[in-house]
């Protein structure tokens, strides 16, 4: 099973700060947003139901778990907040790259897949076995676009079924590292 006790709990990534979500000063604000922003644009989500609050707050709270197997970044530049994004172990050697969310521009346009590149990175670096995969809407162009960079490559159909995933909706792939 992977963990990612060895990833950096704050990094920089093109002036923009990813700091681990347990160690965020302001949680509270921080899940606040997300909450706001997933519900506004929950149509782009694989599972688009409506989130309270307070189930916002237990979803980012799992990411306390130990043996920690899924990390979620806050993205931040100049104490604003920028967006999310995550990794967390699937099943064998797959792990999935999680909920990236944008909040504001800013940090440029080329932000998120710099910040995919670096978490590719550190994936090849401590799990080398590790599978890198994405699920996405396939109607939802911002996320098609961001993964076609890393020019992602579609499972089996098998895979679909192992994981209860509508292939005409979904996209689920893997990228090289």
């Amino acid at each position: 099973m992977v963990t990612f006790e060895l990833f950096p709990s704050l990094e920089d990534v093109d002036g923009v700060k990813l700091t681990d979500v347990n160690n965020f000063a302001r949680f509270d604000e921080f899940v606040r947003l997300a909450n706001r922003y997933r519900i506004m644009f929950r149509d782009n989500f694989v599972d688009n139901r409506v989130v309270s609050l307070e189930s916002t707050f237990e979803y980012f709270g799992s990411y306390r778990t130990s043996p920690k197997t899924k990390i979620m970044y806050v993205i931040t530049k100049d104490d604003e907040l920028i967006g999310h994004y995550g990794l967390r172990f699937a099943k064998d050697n797959i792990v999935m790259l999680d909920n990236a969310v944008r909040f504001s521009p800013a940090g440029g346009r080329d932000l998120f897949p710099a910040i995919q590149s670096r978490l590719l990175g550190y994936l090849r670096n401590f799990w080398p076995d590790s599978l890198p995969s994405i699920i996405v809407k396939r109607e939802n162009p911002f996320s098609m676009a961001l993964h076609n960079k890393f020019m992602p490559i579609e499972f089996a159909d098998h895979f679909y079924q192992d994981f209860c995933l509508d292939k005409e909706v979904i996209f689920f792939g893997y990228v090289s590292k």
